[in-house]
């Protein structure tokens, strides 16, 4: 019998312009499940969600209807506008709902208590997709926090930091959190890391699907299969140690290695580097500027970066949640070094994991060894294997499976 398709709401703060990883990979399975599912999306836009200049706003996948709703004009601080754009979402799946039901609300980040609240008025299943941690704490996870969020944050150096108004929103968005991860249907985490940092926070298991894409399996007795042939099938670039070392980030952060960026170039030098924009504060931005040997150029397509890169380097600081971007290096055949944090651990092969994440002389020592023509080989061919086996079960056949679940449940 064929399985019953699914009407499925994706409510979350930012979709379009997809700059980061999470957009990015909502769009991928939007696209895989709308050709057997009924699928809506419905985001927040205007204000700091509109494009940059000279930047394409970009578009839904096939098949997938957009709502797309005004983000508010809040005044006040972080955690103000945070709550105020949580209700502007929530009040935008109602409405949904109430003009067409669904089978399960899908929500993500900063934004999903709303989404959540608004499912479970009208008895709808709703699916909490965990890419990074803010659903647990926004500061916990980063890199040399000195946070303790058990306290309720009332004793957290970061909290004590706000003034009283935002330090109560804080408070608030802290127990709408709470409240949703007890309420939602399902939780899917993207990695191990995550999913242990779930069940030691909030006492609920995750489901691990990856933050990457999963080709439509084909239709045969090899299906399982079409998502890992895809991978590797244009995985030329960098192979013969040509072409620019690589430092990209989605957006540039203390979390991501920005303060590593400007020593490590030192240590690197002569090799020429590019470094991606987005995110590099302007002192920053200059002191790199002035290395002769350093680009700093826009955040292009990844496949574009990677296209033109020798070596692929992803310095993360903290537990990263997954680590799209060093998965797509490794797809693309690019030998990729990354941080032995988090989710990295978990699909980068083991002689490509710098550690320590801090130490500039473990990360250009990782990067002379590449160096050596067989040692480029053999990165290239682990990388290869490990990204196939990510996408072994296409991901986006993983969550079909825990939205079913949690419709069903």
């Amino acid at each position: 019998m064929e399985a019953r398709r699914l009407d499925i709401l994706y409510a979350v703060e930012h979709l379009l312009p997809a700059t980061g990883g999470a957009e990015r990979h909502a769009l991928d399975w939007l696209g895989a499940l709308a050709r057997r599912h009924t699928i809506r999306a419905t985001w927040l836009e205007g204000g700091s969600d509109a494009p940059a200049p000279g930047e394409a706003p970009g578009k839904l996948p096939a098949g997938v209807e957009g709502v797309a709703v005004a983000a508010p004009d809040a005044d006040g601080g972080y955690w103000a506008r945070k709550r105020a754009r949580r209700e502007r979402l929530g009040t935008a799946v109602a409405r949904e709902l109430a003009r067409r039901p669904a089978d399960v609300v899908v929500t993500a980040l900063h934004a999903a208590p709303g989404a959540i609240a608004a499912a479970g008025e009208v008895g709808a299943a709703s699916v909490l997709v965990l890419h990074s941690y803010e659903s647990l704490c926004k500061y916990a996870f980063d890199a040399g926090s000195e946070c303790r969020p058990r306290s309720g944050c009332r004793a957290c150096p970061r909290a004590l930091a706000l003034d009283p108004d935002e330090r109560r929103e804080l408070i608030a968005a802290r127990a709408a959190h709470g409240e949703a991860l007890a309420a939602v249907a399902c939780v899917v985490a993207p990695s191990r890391a995550v999913a242990e940092a779930c069940r030691a926070w909030s006492g609920r298991e995750a489901a691990i699907v990856p933050d990457v894409a999963g080709v439509e399996p084909e239709r045969g007795p090899d299906s399982r299969g079409a998502a890992a042939r895809e991978v590797g099938r244009h995985a030329e670039p960098g192979a013969d140690g040509a072409g620019r070392i690589l430092l990209a980030a989605a957006r540039w952060s203390p979390n991501k290695g920005a303060g590593l960026l400007a020593p490590l170039a030192r240590a690197l030098a002569p090799r020429p580097l590019a470094i991606t924009a987005r995110g590099l504060p302007a002192e920053l931005r200059a002191e790199l500027q002035e290395l002769r040997h350093v680009d700093v150029v826009a955040n292009a397509p990844i496949r574009h970066l990677l296209a033109a890169a020798s070596v692929l380097l992803v310095p993360s600081q903290w537990p990263e949640p997954f680590g799209r971007l060093a998965f797509e290096g490794l797809a693309a055949g690019v030998p990729t070094l990354a941080s032995a944090v988090g989710g990295l651990r978990e699909y980068v092969p083991g002689p490509q994991l710098v550690d320590p994440p801090g130490s500039v002389a473990a990360w250009a020592g990782a990067v002379r060894a590449l160096d050596d023509p067989e040692h480029r080989r053999a990165a290239r061919r682990a990388g290869i294997r490990a990204a196939r086996q990510v996408v072994a079960v296409p991901p986006a056949d993983r969550l079909e499976t825990v939205l079913r679940a949690a419709v069903s449940g």
